[in-house]
């Protein structure tokens, strides 16, 4: 177990955003043999997560926001495509690091937090 240094809010702000993300994608696409893998690394200082799951397609340039980040598919764009900016700016703001990529099918979220 560990205990991560930041206040419980943000922490669930930065995994709700992830899981979610990740649901959605998969039931939203019906990909068929979807999944979802968590890593999770612990440091003396540190623990990181790395969570995958099933793309649709890959992310091309066009569909990076002007944050180098994802941008939201869903046609309301006023009530969609923040979460994965509060995500990064919660990560950062608490001293972590926040990384994304795709691979083999899958999107990759790596986000490295300070522990106490």
């Amino acid at each position: 177990p560990v205990i991560i240094d930041m206040e419980d809010i943000d922490v669930c702000t930065i995994f709700s955003n992830i899981f979610q993300n990740a649901v959605e994608e998969i039931i939203e696409n019906n990909i068929k043999d979807a999944s979802i893998i968590i890593e999770i690394q612990k440091g003396q200082q540190y623990v990181e997560y790395i969570i995958k799951n099933s793309l649709v397609s890959e992310i091309t340039e066009k569909t990076i926001d002007k944050n180098g980040l994802p941008k939201s598919h869903k046609l309301d764009k006023r009530n969609h495509g923040i979460g994965m900016v509060n995500l990064k700016n919660t990560v950062e703001r608490n001293h972590g690091i926040f990384k994304w990529n795709q691979k083999n099918g899958y999107f990759v979220i790596n986000v490295t937090l300070p522990i106490k």
